[in-house]
């Protein structure tokens, strides 16, 4: 079944939500994944720093944590009492790398399974840069301190994409991460972002560019009111916002030397595919694949691009990568 009419919902709702997309309406594809009961229930591990869901796979030699895109619910999406009215991206990380791997999926800080927190002045506060990347990087640790897992990846997409090196840099445990996959997010700050696709040959809602055009106004009031919680751009807080303007992914690549995927789409509206190509001409010389997925927006659309691009995936982090 295609979902691109989940997508094309999505899109219509963008502007009211986040540049950082990753609301994905996706309860049809996703329904045998996981029974709703399973990942509310059997997969949820409360630790004293915070929430996991824990999927075991079919390899526990493998290891991948997942760090989900933006949003003010859970990572996993919204639940109520009909099932799920917004399913996230980490349902098809579920799907396709359990196959394989056992996975982690983190919950961000304050969040709950299942629930809306746009109202949660508590989770608004948490909700920046560097309290998702303590975060991460504390659960991720913890995990690993318990884990015998060899061959552990960290895969991030857009937003948990642009925050993923820094987690990495952050962890004690460092050395026990074998590799990256970053989606749909490569090296720009937010505002860098906002600033090419302002002027970005991509085709996106006219609404959307002229909010694009006028992120220079934007970002002089967030600097004005750089604590409110009140106030929104696209849906999320100015203290949000005042933290990923200006935080640069790019840097922290520098001295990543572990293989590292990064994949994006050529028509992606959400975040330009030039946040990656930067990448490409920055770091020739490092152990970085760069992937560009042609006509994909931010996700595929349909479940056949959905099975190649986690196919390539797959391929990519169970081959040896290193040089």
């Amino acid at each position: 079944m295609l979902v691109r009419v989940y997508y094309t919902n999505l899109f219509r709702k963008f502007i009211s939500i986040s540049i950082a997309v990753s609301i994905l309406c996706l309860s049809c594809c996703t329904g045998n994944i996981e029974r709703d009961s399973e990942v509310l229930s059997r997969n949820i591990v409360e630790t004293v720093n915070g929430i996991i869901y824990e999927f075991k796979g079919n390899n526990n030699n493998t290891l991948v944590f997942y760090l989900e895109g933006s949003g003010l619910h859970s990572v996993l999406g919204v639940k109520d009492n009909d099932g799920w009215s917004h399913r996230t991206f980490s349902f098809f990380v579920i799907k396709y790398f359990k196959k394989f791997a056992d996975v982690v999926i983190i919950e961000k800080p304050g969040m709950k399974p299942g629930k809306d927190h746009s109202t949660d002045s508590e989770v608004l506060a948490a909700y920046t840069s560097s309290n998702l990347i303590d975060h991460y990087s504390v659960l991720i640790d913890d995990y690993l301190d318990k884990s015998d897992a060899e061959q552990v990846v960290i895969f991030g997409y857009s937003e948990g994409g642009m925050l993923a090196p820094a987690v990495y840099r952050e962890l004690k445990n460092r050395d026990r991460i074998k590799k990256l996959v970053i989606g749909g997010a490569g090296g720009m700050s937010q505002y860098e972002q906002f600033m090419v696709l302002a002027e970005s040959y991509v085709k996106m809602p006219g609404k959307y560019r002229v909010e694009c055009r006028d992120i220079q106004r934007v970002r002089s009031r967030v600097r004005t009111f750089p604590d409110s919680i009140e106030f929104r751009f696209l849906g999320l807080p100015y203290r949000r916002w005042n933290s990923f303007f200006d935080f640069s992914p790019a840097d922290y690549y520098a001295n990543i030397e572990i293989p590292v995927l990064f994949y994006h789409g050529t028509f992606d509206w959400s975040v330009p595919v030039e946040s990656t190509s930067m990448l490409e001409k920055l770091y020739p010389d490092k152990n970085f694949v760069f992937m560009y997925i042609d006509k994909m927006q931010h996700v595929p659309e349909d479940d056949k691009g959905m099975d190649e691009l986690f196919m390539r995936l797959i391929m990519w982090v169970t081959e040896d990568n290193n040089k």
